[in-house]
């Protein structure tokens, strides 16, 4: 895995990142480790899922589109 201390800068394509507790733009604020996998379409647009390895159990989704990173949103799996 490739650790990462912005995850702004995991954008390569189908590589895994570990996003540590002091890693800048996590989708939390907390402690949490993340993982991360990123999927670029061309030079300006990715996506980001990310998955909160440290306790959690929720999973978050965001894409960057003309080079900008929108806000990440979590995915809440339906509860049946």
């Amino acid at each position: 895995m490739h650790e990462v201390d912005d995850c702004n800068n995991a954008d390569k394509n189908n590589i895994i990142y570990i996003a540590k507790d002091k890693a800048l733009n996590r989708p939390l604020t907390n402690d949490a480790y993340f993982i991360i996998w990123a999927y670029s379409f061309d030079v300006t647009s990715s996506a980001q899922f990310a998955m909160e390895v440290s306790g959690g159990s929720e999973f978050w989704f965001r894409k960057k589109m003309t080079g900008v990173w929108m806000n990440w949103m979590i995915i809440k799996p339906e509860v049946v």
